[in-house]
């Protein structure tokens, strides 16, 4: 078992593939991607493209850096806050955070104009590298980083429409880790309406 699992050992992989380095001179986490790595990195993005535009989903691309402000209207400030990065200006008493998730900003795209329930869904992803202040025991290899890339997808749709969304998501999801031939299982949580407090 051991010795199966020095196979697999992501720091034999990455001096012997030679994908992407880490540099003390540019901090724990947050890994250097060289030109077969970034050309890996593409091939992978282009094929998760590929798969969400077959159901609709366009990509978008967002901000790094964002205002405080949106993560308090998005209750991701209160929640999260101690694990976002924060950005300073020098020209700007803005409270800034290097963006540590899509899903606000997505917001943002959907509520810039007035739209009818006829232009629904509305679909849309993002392949944008997201930054969380990881603690520095926490970190691993490329599965818990300080920056990393996250293929992320909102859908804006009616209730009714919720259903279809979800299989043809998980239709590409399943796609997907069949060519990458990567089991998994699926656990389901739902939302309680008598239990808001323990959300």
């Amino acid at each position: 078992m051991i010795s199966e699992a020095e196979k697999r050992d992501l720091a034999n992989w990455e001096k012997e593939m030679g994908l992407f380095v880490f540099s003390d001179l540019v901090g724990p986490g947050l890994p250097i991607y060289t030109e077969k790595g970034a050309a890996v990195r593409r091939e992978i993005i282009n094929y998760s493209n590929e798969l969400q535009k077959s159901i609709g989903y366009r990509e978008v691309h967002t901000p790094n850096i964002t205002k405080a402000e949106l993560f308090k209207v998005s209750g991701h400030y209160e929640k999260y806050q101690e694990d976002m990065l924060r950005v300073v200006s020098h020209y700007s008493d803005e409270e800034y955070f290097l963006k540590p998730m899509n899903c606000p900003h997505h917001t943002q795209i959907y509520a810039s104009q007035m739209r009818s329930y006829k232009d629904l869904p509305i679909r849309i992803a993002d392949f944008a590298n997201l930054y969380r202040d990881e603690k520095p025991g926490e970190l691993s290899g490329l599965t818990r980083l300080r920056c990393f890339c996250q293929d992320d997808g909102h859908c804006f749709c009616r209730e009714e429409q919720i259903k279809e969304e979800f299989v043809a998501v998980l239709n590409i999801i399943k796609k997907a880790l069949a060519t990458y031939e990567m089991k998994y299982n699926v656990r389901l949580s739902l939302w309680d309406e008598n239990k808001k407090k323990n959300i």
